[in-house]
């Protein structure tokens, strides 16, 4: 009887030491796959700033070592790949290098930004580097697609998450914080004749895509808030804009006013600001980045170039 019960005992040391010791590998795979994640995102971007927001884009800051401890799928997020292969190049995707050799134009015309700047298109994640696109990477793109037509324009690098922080504050202030590099921007750029905050909406795919000539397209929706004295001019500029995009693309332009909902949106700084709800959750970077090209020539459009 006493030998059976030291014989248990033995078993359930060695099972706790064998468990103890899987958690050690795993615990040092994430620390490893964590400091190249870093390494090589910082190496790629070179630009601190542009490589500390993506990282955190990217996990969502969400966990201890930048992944989930919890969850073993992160591990596989993180591509074993990624480990085997230190020395290789990102896949240098076209969106990608827009971030990377983006510049602020020193007289822009138009000023984009993300009072949101957190959220997420559809998790496809880069091989091996477990980026989200977010509506950050859509201003980026925005903004390229706007120079190809001859509109300089200035895409908002701060982080908004970060402000709240500095001054206490939650997400639901995030216009407060948008608003802080809103009006700094204007009085640094007089030059400055549209401002366009970047969103992206709660919608599933049946709402936020459409297509038109084979290619998919995140749908888009202008927010004009109207608890201020010149909305008038805000709101002919959405329908300015909205009139030169395909029907089957908009989802037309939604006022807001009242208790319980923002009804000003930072549109009470400028008298020509639009919001748009470029796509939804379950939308692409391809959506978006088509539907982006059609917003800028829109824009072309009504402004001039």
């Amino acid at each position: 009887m006493k030998k059976a019960f030291v014989a248990k005992n033995r078993k359930k040391r060695w099972l706790y030491k064998i468990a103890f010791f899987i958690f050690l590998i795993y615990l040092s795979l994430v620390v490893t796959f964590n400091m190249l994640l870093k390494t090589s995102i910082k190496d790629f971007f070179d630009d601190e700033k542009i490589s500390k927001d993506l990282l955190e884009f990217a996990t969502n800051g969400k966990s201890i070592l930048s992944l989930d401890l919890l969850n073993p799928k992160d591990m596989l997020k993180a591509g074993l790949n990624y480990a085997l292969d230190i020395k290789g190049t990102p896949t240098k995707t076209d969106e990608l290098e827009l971030v990377k050799n983006h510049e602020n134009d020193p007289v822009p015309r138009v000023y984009i930004y993300n009072s949101h700047d957190s959220e997420t298109y559809d998790n496809v994640l880069l091989e091996s580097y477990n980026i989200k696109y977010s509506v950050k990477m859509a201003s980026y793109i925005l903004s390229e697609r706007l120079k190809d037509l001859g509109i300089p324009s200035y895409v908002e690098a701060e982080k908004m998450t970060d402000w709240l922080r500095q001054n206490g504050l939650n997400y639901n202030s995030s216009y407060k914080a948008s608003r802080y590099y809103l009006e700094k921007r204007l009085a640094e750029y007089p030059s400055i004749e549209l401002i366009v905050d970047l969103h992206r909406d709660a919608v599933n795919a049946s709402v936020s895509r459409t297509q038109i000539d084979g290619k998919n397209y995140a749908r888009i929706m202008f927010v004009v808030g109207t608890d201020y004295n010149y909305f008038e001019s805000n709101s002919k500029l959405a329908e300015d804009i909205n009139s030169k995009i395909d029907k089957r693309l908009s989802r037309g332009i939604s006022r807001k006013s009242g208790a319980g909902v923002n009804g000003v949106y930072n549109q009470d700084v400028f008298n020509k600001a639009l919001l748009i709800e470029v796509g939804g959750v379950e939308n692409t970077i391809e959506d978006v980045s088509n539907t982006l090209g059609v917003i800028a020539k829109s824009i072309f459009e009504v402004i001039g170039g």
